[in-house]
């Protein structure tokens, strides 16, 4: 009686394999260098989140189409922030129609804040670019007086290029 012939086969994917150990050991260090960097991101973030585009955004119109009851200013802040919006804007069904205007010579992005006396926020809009306007935003339970703030971004960087405050009062609808 002869015993079977048995070969013996040596594992590549063994545990005790050098190979295994180097890749593990790879995938580890890779794995903390990500987790590392993230928490880097994290701690060095400032919590500033860029406003999308305003999706209500409109060409620029001629203010002189508006009511002169609306009292349609235009501001100059400084060199390339030059915006305009109504400092007696019409409020009715929840709406402001304040028709905010991003001059086409303004180099900055804006943003309009609607805040109450408290200092609240109200309602925010999106960006607008150059050229673009914004004639109403949606407003619940706004107090007769309140306070409009025009937020300007650098085209590209997106660093504040200024703010704009207004303490103003809308007037009841336009009667024709």
């Amino acid at each position: 009686m002869s015993k079977p012939m048995t070969q013996m086969k040596q594992l590549t994917s063994s545990r005790s394999n050098a190979q295994y150990k180097k890749r593990r050991f790879q995938i580890a260090v890779s794995c903390l260098l990500l987790l590392l960097m993230m928490l880097l991101a994290v701690y060095r973030w400032d919590g500033f989140l860029l406003p999308r585009h305003e999706p209500k955004a409109q060409v620029l119109i001629d203010p002189s189409m508006l009511d002169e009851r609306m009292r349609y200013q235009i501001y100059e802040v400084n060199e390339g922030y030059v915006t305009g919006f109504c400092i007696s804007p019409v409020y009715e069904q929840d709406e402001l129609m304040i028709y905010l205007m991003n001059q086409p010579e303004s180099k900055v992005d804006i943003q309009l804040v609607i805040l109450d006396q408290e200092g609240q926020i109200k309602a925010k809009s999106g960006l607008l670019s150059p050229g673009e306007m914004l004639a109403g935003i949606k407003v619940k339970a706004l107090e007769k007086q309140f306070r409009v703030e025009v937020l300007a971004y650098e085209q590209g960087t997106h660093y504040s290029a200024g703010v704009l405050r207004v303490k103003t009062s809308w007037i009841d609808a336009l009667e024709e």
